[in-house]
């Protein structure tokens, strides 16, 4: 494994937010199975809920953009596919 001087612990909103405007090539280092952070959707007995909805109420149309940009890219979105 190659020395960092920089790593990012994290991969919820923050974290992306972080290594995507300091360096898109930054190790961002995560302990569940998926980015997000709080922001998720999980299923149960068929039905989908959003946690954490609260924190997704971006008001400027850039923010909004970029955290579903960098979510898209991770990943974290692949579960809500119909």
């Amino acid at each position: 494994m190659e020395k960092q001087d920089i790593v990012v612990a994290g991969a919820g909103l923050t974290g992306l937010r972080f290594g995507y405007h300091y360096n898109k090539n930054i190790p961002i280092i995560e302990k569940e199975n998926k980015t997000g952070g709080l922001v998720r959707t999980i299923v149960f007995n068929g039905c989908k809920f959003d946690l954490a909805p609260n924190l997704f109420h971006l008001r400027i149309p850039y923010l909004c953009s970029l955290v579903f940009y960098i979510l898209m890219l991770k990943g974290t979105f692949n579960s809500l596919q119909a």
